[in-house]
């Protein structure tokens, strides 16, 4: 099974990105991220035994959490690969990376960088799809500003269809 460790949107919180991203040029040529699925990953996983949940939510129960902020700020956009619109982390990225290197070194898997660009994924562009990536950048940057607030970690079951993805929620821990 597909893991990963992730900290969750209020759904007010993405009500209000997806209205912003509804504004976006080229709209009706990309693929919006499901308001659902809304979220800062803080470990990516990636295919596990399921014999090995235990060990992770034992993990994720003993992390240092005190350190975290109540909320982090998302602001501004990027696009990664040409084909991911992100809005990056900027307050509060150095308290994930702390976080995501003390599960990193629990459960004894490679150390997240302390460049690493903590990000929402809000889009993805299909590929042969062409878009001006330049005026999606320039029209959105301003709009797209959340607070996020800290006050869940989960670790997530990714379910990757051939159309679409859903994600169920294994272990949470309440801040």
């Amino acid at each position: 099974m597909r893991l990963f460790i992730g900290i969750p949107v209020r759904p007010e919180t993405a009500a209000r990105l997806r209205k912003a991203m509804n504004a976006c040029p080229d709209r009706d040529m990309i693929r919006l991220t499901g308001t659902d699925r809304y979220h800062v990953t803080l470990l990516f996983l990636g295919e596990r035994d399921p014999s090995q949940i235990p060990v992770i939510t034992r993990a994720m129960d003993a992390a240092s959490l005190g350190s975290l902020p109540e909320a982090l700020i998302c602001e501004g956009i990027r696009i990664f690969s040409r084909r991911t619109i992100v809005t990056p982390v900027t307050a509060g990225r150095e308290q994930l990376t702390e976080l995501a290197q003390d599960l990193a070194g629990r459960l004894q898997i490679p150390i997240p960088s302390d460049d690493t660009i903590w990000h929402l994924s809000l889009a993805r562009i299909p590929k042969g799809v062409r878009t001006d990536l330049r005026l999606i950048r320039e029209t959105m940057d301003l709009k797209i500003r959340a607070q996020i607030e800290l006050d869940t970690i989960v670790l997530y079951r990714s379910h990757i269809g051939h159309t679409s993805v859903r994600y169920e929620a294994l272990h949470t821990i309440r801040l």
